[in-house]
């Protein structure tokens, strides 16, 4: 007998074999990350989820942040035609999470999690065939008397290979299943480059997000293991150019691996950043094209818009903006932009409209918005910084990065230059990757000329050292 895939809430019907969200009136189509959420959502009605279990349970060992779980959370509303002043589905807690509110739910027995149950059974079908078939294939092989030869071992091994790389880029793969498999291509093959890449390039930023200095030791020695075994492995240069860069700080190194990661993946975008930290606008901007150029999705990102933003050329990160307006208007990053922009060019009131969206998005209460627009309105956009460095018990991401650094913009914008000092001194001694672009940051400027501002960026390094790319 076939299980019952459907969820029901209020007039809604959630499809979990063919990701669809209907009612009576119309059908939605919804992403598989987006289904899950929903799921997840409808599995806990009424209870208080926190954003970190949301990312763990659906997102799982991904390089994921809290601005993709908003997103999906965006897009559900957007379905769900819900408003998030009056939610009537999904309720912002501030500073926790969120919590599922539809009058009446009814969830068949058969349903479980979603990190249990594949939501696109076409593909589960498909891996499980092709997992059959591998199976079947390993038995054959070791009834036989005589060992494999090596054409058939290594072509197994890049079969699973391919296998793992398939679930960690479906949207609802399982990555521990995928890692399991790199593991045991390990165990069967020590010298197969690719697998010790692929783990440590998936592992990176979780463990650069969370300072985890042992398991950023492990993913540099399974980098450096892959280039031990293939000096030309494009993965293990990416991941190891982002080591030297962002925790070691060892910039000529990271330039060198940057290099040799191009053509790879997001090779180009992440060497387009570390090239905009030492003001090389013309040369970011090129990279970064050509990354858009070759991964299309990537064209709704805000990158160029701050890189002409940092450069001081406003009209064209205005005429960027522009473009991604008619595409993701809702995006949180795209507001995060033009707030800046708008206060870069004096537009005051503009730039306290998007400040307060981005609050609002971010999940500060009602109450507090309304006196800080009630202040505003009185004193200018300084009284949302001022209770922002001084006041603000939740620091929730507001795309100003998080304590010490956002407490150290939020004083510059206020004229709170020691207060500012000193924060961006304790940024750089816990050693926040961010810090790594305040030579180019207009935020900054007012430290430009002073002695402390020069020392910081002799202690970073990012004084001592110059790129010498020339894009080709």
């Amino acid at each position: 007998m076939q299980k019952d895939s459907r969820l029901y809430f209020d007039e809604w019907v959630l499809d979990l074999n063919t990701n669809t969200l209907s009612s009576s009136e119309k059908a939605i189509q919804l992403e598989n990350r987006q289904c899950q959420v929903l799921h997840y959502f409808i599995l806990h009605a009424g209870e208080d989820i926190p954003k970190d279990e949301l990312l763990s349970s659906i997102w799982k060992d991904r390089l994921a942040s809290e601005d993709a779980l908003y997103v999906c959370i965006t897009h559900l509303r957007k379905a769900l035609n819900d408003n998030y002043r009056n939610p009537r589905y999904i309720k912002t807690l501030p500073g926790v999470g969120y919590r599922f509110i539809a009058n009446e739910t009814s969830i068949p027995n058969s349903s479980t999690e979603p990190n249990q149950q594949k939501i696109n059974l076409n593909i589960k079908a498909l891996i499980a065939l092709f997992a059959t078939t591998c199976t079947l294939a390993l038995i054959v092989m070791l009834s036989w008397f005589d060992q494999p030869t090596t054409q058939e071992v290594t072509s197994t091994i890049t079969q699973r290979f391919q296998h793992a790389r398939y679930l960690l880029a479906s949207e609802n793969g399982d990555t521990q299943q995928a890692f399991q498999i790199l593991q045991d291509i390990i165990q069967q093959q020590p010298d197969y480059a690719p697998a010790y890449a692929l783990i440590a390039e998936q592992k990176l930023y979780p463990a650069l997000r969370s300072k985890d200095a042992a398991q950023i030791k492990q993913i540099r020695e399974l980098s450096q293991k892959a280039l031990s075994l293939d000096s030309r492995n494009k993965s293990a240069h990416l991941t190891i150019a982002g080591i030297y860069f962002l925790w070691d700080w060892n910039f000529q190194k990271a330039e060198q691996h940057y290099q040799q990661a191009l053509g790879y993946s997001h090779a180009e975008s992440t060497y387009a950043q570390f090239l905009l930290a030492f003001g090389m606008f013309e040369e970011a901007e090129k990279y970064t094209q050509a990354y858009i150029d070759r991964e299309p999705k990537a064209f709704h990102e805000t990158s160029s818009a701050w890189i002409y933003t940092m450069s001081g050329a406003y009209n064209k990160a205005f005429q960027a903006l522009k473009i991604l307006e008619e595409i993701t208007p809702d995006d949180f990053y795209y507001h995060v932009s033009l707030q800046s922009l708008y206060e870069l060019t004096n537009q005051e009131d503009a730039a306290i409209s998007e400040l307060l969206w981005i609050m609002e998005h971010a999940g500060y209460p009602k109450e507090i918005l309304a006196e800080l627009k009630n202040q505003a309105g009185n004193s200018g956009i300084t009284a949302i910084y001022q209770w922002l460095a001084f006041d603000d018990t939740l620091h929730l991401n507001i795309g100003q990065y998080e304590p010490p650094l956002s407490l150290a913009r939020y004083a510059l914008a206020i004229g709170e230059e020691q207060a500012a000092m000193d924060q961006l001194k304790l940024a750089v001694e816990q050693r926040h990757f961010e810090v790594l672009w305040i030579n180019v940051d207009p935020r900054y400027q007012a430290l430009r000329e002073t002695a402390f501002f020069n020392q910081l960026l002799a202690t970073i390094g990012i004084s001592l050292y110059q790129p010498e790319s020339s894009f080709p």
